[in-house]
């Protein structure tokens, strides 16, 4: 049901990337913003399982700037149809110390602003239903909108048909705050191989495209096997 409210569901980034690339600039700023936004949704998590502080400075994230490691890394996760309007761009990892692991692989679109990024969070506790239970929502809190200055002006929640579960995503218009430009976000949390799985997508109201986002969310299923290409299913 949609509904109309003020929020912020965001905070200040961080520039954190490394290695490089002959992608040309504006694809590389992106990347790097998404990257820092993604290092601040990977630390809000963290923090909402009140794990030790200490680990975050002595195993910090890995990132890499590769498109080749960012397919790879999609078909692990899930099955999913990219669209064609979203190149990748790169992964990041984190583990925490024997606790948690999570990696993601991140897309950015090739027309204006906008990012996809799929990020799982596994543990050995991840049988444990409560803590299952407060990692997948804390994935929904900290989905699309973490790292920028939003006000939210709606939301509305739909459910999908992910590979035969019910799955709720949530969608948002809202206005950034330190640019005055218009956004969409979609993130929804699946569940693959008992593992949970942000989808998380963004980007400028201008390039909006519901049609393509709702493909996008219908075509996600269990991880591919091995060389079926692009994360794409077979």
């Amino acid at each position: 049901m949609a509904s109309s409210h003020d929020a912020d569901r965001g905070s200040d980034s961080q520039r954190t990337s490394s290695g490089a690339n002959d992608t040309p600039a504006p694809a590389r700023q992106g990347s790097r913003l998404w990257t820092a936004v993604l290092l601040i949704l990977f630390a809000s998590i963290i923090g909402s399982c009140c794990l030790c502080g200490g680990f975050l400075f002595r195993q910090w994230p890995t990132f890499q700037e590769d498109p080749t490691a960012a397919e790879e890394l999609t078909r692990q996760l899930l099955s999913i149809e990219i669209p064609e309007t979203f190149t990748p761009q790169g992964t990041i990892e984190w583990h925490v110390s024997f606790l948690l692991t999570m990696r993601g692989a991140y897309f950015s679109h090739t027309i204006d602003d906008g990012a996809l990024t799929l990020l799982e969070v596994d543990s050995q506790f991840m049988e444990r239903p409560a803590f299952r239970r407060h990692i997948i929502d804390s994935l929904h809190q900290h989905g699309a909108g973490s790292g920028f200055d939003l006000k939210v002006l709606q939301t509305e929640t739909r459910v999908f048909d992910v590979a035969g579960e019910q799955v709720s995503f949530e969608f948002l218009t809202a206005e950034d705050r330190s640019t005055g430009e218009g956004r969409r976000l979609a993130d929804g949390v699946v569940v693959v191989n008992g593992v949970p799985v942000l989808v998380s997508l963004w980007v400028d109201e201008d390039i909006w495209d519901e049609e393509m986002v709702t493909r996008l969310i219908e075509s996600i299923g269990p991880a591919a096997a091995a060389g079926t290409g692009n994360g794409e299913q077979p």
